[in-house]
């Protein structure tokens, strides 16, 4: 039996019950049973690429009743870690004895970047030849042109509008193309994110990079174009439509149209009218003009604006039906906000607190109109919703507008207020301010601690006798209980013990208190210059901590710390791979990161400034100039990397020793992310100043640093110092005083 040779497209939808019937009318087609592999590179630098192969399985097993292999091609090259290259040959061979191959999301530049060079374009070409059927959706399909889109470079980071080189598997039939899924994206709320989020303008860019010859291929989400080479035919399946964009105007193909292969190969006849489009084509394409406007859309104020009119207006003619639809119409615009901006927390935290309430509504009958406990008793706490007793009155008297949502979370308040004692509890220092000038208790909110008011400081000093410090000397290490009041400190917390002019440093070791060494640790020639810079360069030198913070005002030497401590394992201690550096991008007004000008390393040179300046206080000659060299010549030998912290969703991090710096702007919730990237013989380090906060709606208690040394206190992987001593200078530590 001859195999069939089929080319299909898709936008989006690839394991949705949208594709279900194209997939089972294409393996249909083929021999049983059917040989599928999926070719899962686009996504093997996720840390989750396993599940996500697991989940293609058990949609094909389940909804295609076909048995899919995993070709384990998640890593061929140009990684710090060494691909298998008999996992690599296996996967390559399983390609090519397969009837049916499927690769789809994920990132086209990384899966261009592994397949370079590689037999897997080929393969491909050769089932197109020979027979067999090729199924690339989402990031694969951007793949398949002369030209591919770096879309997340583009779209996410702010990189410029360019052209990468693509696999051009469909110039072997004879289609000169860049494939564009997602088309018909309008995610972006009062952004244009047609085009797979590049919108008019940055589509325009990258058409004037393409040849003469290329024309822009576009697909629709949850659409597919199926490319029969022996029918010489293309049909448009799925829910939308398959355009070819032709600079200027768009020719638009609808569901169940079919397209003859000899225009996908010469499109430009369209422009010219040598061909007949109503005679050539089973469903005829409607023309649009590349000018056409995005889909007009609100922005989220006014959509918010719009939804508390119709929730209040319902709530005023008792319409529930009508106020559960404005509610739901603005939690819709808050998914379709966070999907066109950088990843965030926020959303999901804020499904969960609604989930918790609706658990809480269930259990009280229907209704939270009424005070309900939250843990079945009323010691534990009460939950209400109000929305009659907002004191609009008094919010106008004060000059506040009762629209604002903040000031209506006041008027709520100071409703409360009139039946019982009331606090508000807010991370927003602007409400708490509000809230406290109304005559409201108003407090920041803070994590449970784990018994301790003051701020933990890794190490502590004890008074105690001449024999413990003779006894400690002798044995190296004494019994915690023999310092009364040693009890409270935690694993690898520190202790200086003092008896007149004798003393002697420790550190807490499976409750000993065990005698430091007298020759202090070295890191890439930086010496300690106190004691609490010293504690820091054991943790940091120790590899039995994984888990490292260090926390400090401005000029105690976190960040140098941390980057000498680095260099010094990774360049001449060869015990980790690299050295990787992540900073939070807190923006400056609104200069975020995507919008600044120049391309990746000039954005992100602002940020990592203070990297470039710990490197420089590390060099002999204090030359900048030099200390950047050393920073190319790092970076070029894959010794060194510096990112922002968002490029480290997705991430699996190994034999690396990493460093968050300003950790003290990160969510708890990032905190999580980051921690659960972090792979076998990894360490990290966080630095900042918990004192110093950028972020908004975050102190000195609830940011990630400070969760981080309160979850991790007591675990042996887990070392804490903060640092106290300014040692930048004495104008820095007159300001860090004084000011």
């Amino acid at each position: 039996m001859s195999l069939p040779r089929i080319l299909a497209i898709m936008g989006s939808g690839e394991t949705a019950p949208t594709m279900v019937t194209t997939h089972r009318r294409l393996t249909s087609l083929l021999p049983s049973p059917v040989k599928a592999v999926v070719l899962d590179t686009p996504y093997g630098f996720q840390e989750n690429a396993p599940e996500l192969a697991t989940k293609a399985v058990e949609y094909f097993k389940t909804s295609i009743n076909v048995d899919l292999l995993v070709a384990g091609l998640v890593r061929l090259q140009d990684t710090h870690i060494a691909a298998d290259p008999v996992a690599i040959e296996r996967g390559l061979r399983a390609l090519a004895d397969a009837d049916y191959i499927f690769a789809g999301p994920g990132s086209p530049t990384y899966a261009l970047r592994q397949w370079s060079g590689s037999s897997v374009a080929r393969i491909m070409i050769d089932k197109l030849k020979n027979g067999g059927i090729v199924t690339f959706a989402s990031a694969a399909a951007l793949t398949l042109g002369k030209a591919t889109v770096p879309v997340y470079e583009v779209y996410k980071v702010g990189q410029d509008v360019q052209a990468l080189d693509g696999l051009d598997i469909l110039a072997s039939i004879g289609i000169n193309a860049a494939v564009i899924p997602h088309y018909d994206n309008t995610e972006g709320a009062n952004h244009d994110t047609r085009f797979c989020y590049l919108g008019e303008a940055r589509l325009q860019m990258f058409e004037s990079l393409l040849d003469e010859d290329t024309y822009v291929l576009g697909v629709d989400e949850h659409t597919g174009l199926v490319i029969d080479l022996d029918a010489a035919t293309a049909s448009v399946v799925g829910n939308s439509n398959v355009t070819i964009r032709l600079r200027t105007e768009s020719f638009v193909y609808p569901p169940g149209s079919v397209i003859p292969l000899s225009l996908l190969q010469s499109p430009y006849s369209l422009l010219t009218g040598s061909v007949d489009v109503s005679s050539n084509h089973s469903i005829a394409p409607s023309l649009v003009s590349s000018n056409t406007a995005a889909p007009q859309a609100n922005s989220l104020d006014a959509v918010l604006d719009e939804s508390i009119q119709q929730f209040d207006q319902a709530m005023q003619q008792r319409d529930a039906l009508a106020a559960v639809r404005a509610v739901l119409a603005l939690e819709q615009a808050m998914q379709d906000w966070s999907i066109d901006t950088l990843q965030s927390d926020v959303l999901v935290r804020s499904r969960s607190a609604l989930r918790s309430i609706e658990d809480l509504r269930r259990k009280a009958g229907g209704s939270l109109k009424d005070p309900t406990p939250v843990n079945g008793n009323d010691s534990s706490g009460t939950v209400q919703i109000e929305v009659n007793g907002i004191q609009h009155h008094l919010l106008i008297e004060h000059g506040l507008d009762p629209k604002v949502p903040d000031n209506r979370i006041i008027g709520a308040a100071l409703g409360q207020a009139s039946i019982s004692p009331t606090c508000v509890v807010s991370n927003d220092a602007a409400l708490r301010i509000k809230a406290a000038h109304l005559g409201l208790t108003a407090l920041e909110h803070r994590p449970v601690s784990g018994g301790r008011s003051e701020k933990p400081m890794g190490w502590s000093t004890f008074d105690t006798s001449v024999e413990v410090i003779d006894t400690l000397y002798k044995a190296e290490g004494i019994e915690k209980s023999q310092i009364s009041q040693a009890e409270g400190l935690y694993e690898n917390n520190f202790a200086v013990l003092r008896c007149g002019s004798q003393s002697a440093l420790t550190r807490c070791r499976d409750n000993e208190l065990r005698l430091m060494q007298q020759t202090a640790p070295e890191a890439w020639g930086l010496r300690a210059r106190n004691k609490e810079q010293r504690f820091a360069l054991e943790l940091l030198l120790d590899p039995q901590i994984t888990v490292v913070a260090l926390d400090g005002r401005a000029g105690t030497g976190k960040t140098v710390l941390a980057i000498a401590a680095g260099l010094e394992q990774v360049v001449e201690q060869h015990r980790y791979e690299r050295l990787a550096v992540y900073r939070p991008l807190v923006p400056v007004g609104r200069a975020d990161v995507g919008f600044l000008p120049g391309g990746l390393e000039e954005k992100l040179d602002p940020w990592m400034s203070a990297i470039h300046d710990a490197v420089v206080a590390l060099t002999d000659d204090r030359s900048s100039r030099d200390a950047r060299g050393l920073i190319d010549d790092l970076i070029d030998r894959g010794q060194l990397t510096l990112e922002s912290v968002t490029f480290l969703r997705g991430r699996s991090l190994q034999a690396q020793i990493v460093v968050v710096d300003e950790a003290q702007n990160l969510e708890p919730t990032t905190l999580k992310t980051i921690l659960t990237r972090i792979g076998d013989g990894t360490k990290v380090i966080f630095t900042g100043d918990t004192s110093q906060i950028d972020a908004p709606y975050m102190g000195e208690t609830n940011n990630a640093l400070a969760v981080l040394v309160q979850a991790f206190a007591g675990q042996s992987c887990f070392g804490h110092i903060t640092l106290e001593s300014c040692e930048r200078s004495e104008v820095a530590s007159l300001a860090a005083e004084l000011l």
